[in-house]
């Protein structure tokens, strides 16, 4: 039971993957007017997937990782003031970022204010045009880094996991099949005691045959023989039926092989 809760987990892992966030194999940032403060602002432009509020709290640390700029702000918006830094612009700036959320894809806007009141766009300001566009690109890429190797941390242990139950059912098919040869070895015997003691059971009829004419005298030999016979009789049915509990036991143990190596199969498929 347990090892197929542990794969039905895994298929609903990579199930849940396929349906929440497509990793991209390219990025692209645009530029457009995006409406802001009632107006029509210069905004540099980029959609990600996944959650909203894990792409705000991981943009809001990226920049505070990556260029020591601090964000604050509720629900969709993050907004910073008179901000510094060098590696951005010589000059003082305000950002704004904006989340639209549309089911597991975010259309994220970045706007960078001058301090003289002026929106950064490609046209007048080429340098930190460039460098929003790049920010916001190493930005997705670490995003999107951050959930692939989430995933292949989790995928690792769902991997050492399905390997420590593989190992477990390899050691549990080599015991059922020394189990199942030590039957082999058990039937084999009792089938020769069986046949021997047939031979016996013939022999003993041919005896009781020929003593009938002498049947008068030898009455006493003649219920010896029987008494034997009949012990004999009893030892068959007790090999008889410790054959058949053997043959019921090899069966069951053969289907649980078969389950088991069938369970093997599909798990050396994945």
């Amino acid at each position: 039971m347990n090892k197929i809760f542990t794969l039905l987990m895994c298929l609903l892992a990579l199930t849940l993957d396929a349906q929440e966030i497509d990793i991209p194999t390219s990025i692209t940032v645009s530029e457009q007017l995006q409406p802001l403060d009632e107006q029509q602002c210069n905004a540099f432009t980029l959609n990600v997937q996944g959650d909203a509020k894990d792409v705000k709290k991981s943009f809001k640390e990226f920049l505070e990782d990556r260029y020591a700029l601090e964000l604050k702000g509720i629900g969709s918006t993050l907004k910073g003031e008179a901000l510094s830094n060098s590696r951005i612009s010589d000059k003082v700036f305000n950002f704004v970022f904006v989340i639209k959320e549309n089911g597991m894809s975010n259309a994220l806007a970045l706007y960078m204010r001058l301090s003289n009141g002026e929106y950064v766009s490609s046209e007048k300001y080429a340098d930190e045009s460039d460098v929003l566009e790049h920010l916001l690109k190493d930005f997705a890429k670490s995003f999107y880094a951050d959930i692939v190797n989430e995933r292949i941390e989790e995928k690792t242990d769902e991997l050492e996991k399905l390997n420590k139950e593989r190992k477990k059912d390899v050691s549990e098919q080599a015991s059922l099949a020394k189990e199942i040869s030590k039957n082999e070895k058990k039937i084999a015997k009792y089938e020769s005691k069986v046949s021997k003691a047939q031979l016996k059971i013939e022999k003993y009829q041919e005896e009781i045959k020929s003593e009938e004419e002498e049947i008068a005298q030898n009455t006493q030999e003649v219920e010896e023989i029987k008494a034997e016979n009949s012990k004999t009789e009893a030892k068959k049915t007790e090999v008889e039926t410790d054959l058949e509990t053997n043959n019921n036991l090899i069966s069951e143990k053969s289907k649980e092989l078969k389950a088991l190596q069938s369970k093997l199969s599909q798990l050396l498929s994945f």
